[in-house]
Order: C-alpha cells, then sequence, then structure tokens
C-alpha cells in the first residue's frame, strides 16, 4: 500500500501561490482541502480546521513518482517556498 500525497502545512509563503509555481514546474501537487465546507462555522471549535485549510498542500508521493522525480522536485519546491515567502533564491 502506497499513499498518493503527503499532506505538509505551509506556514511561511502562500500557499495559493506555492501551489501555482509547483504545478507550472511539473510538480503534481494538490490541495485536497482548500475550502471548508460553509455549514461549518469559522468561529469557536472549527477556527483551527479553517485555518488548516488555508495552509495544508499535498505533495504526490504515490507509486508513479519515482527517485529521480523527487530530486528534481526538491530544488523546485525549495525555489518556489522562498519565492512565495518573497525570499528570490
Amino acid at each position: 500500500m502506497v499513499p498518493q500525497t503527503f499532506p505538509v502545512i505551509v506556514h511561511s509563503a502562500d500557499r495559493n501561490q506555492l501551489y501555482h509555481r509547483l504545478n507550472d514546474s511539473g510538480i503534481g501537487v494538490v490541495s485536497l482541502y482548500h475550502t471548508m465546507d460553509r455549514d461549518v462555522p469559522c468561529i469557536g471549535t472549527f477556527l483551527d480546521a479553517h485555518l488548516l485549510t488555508q495552509r495544508i498542500m499535498n505533495l504526490p508521493v504515490h507509486q508513479d513518482v519515482d527517485p529521480e522525480q523527487i530530486e528534481t522536485a526538491s530544488p523546485l519546491l525549495t525555489r518556489a517556498l522562498a519565492a512565495s515567502a518573497g525570499v528570490e533564491r
């Protein structure tokens, strides 16, 4: 059994900008939980869940991702994170 994606929480960059940069570079990231159900209140008990939907992103780790793609993806991810955080590398 192999998971399809590896969820990460993006703290220091714009998740949406990072998502687009990585996908434009050929890394098939997904944002599975990008929108909270509108029936879930965004105050009180569910505030953390709403905040998480704005920060979570899923990196591909499924069986079709080979080690060479991971080697290529790593520097792309580093550059995209820096650019999305406003720090060009």
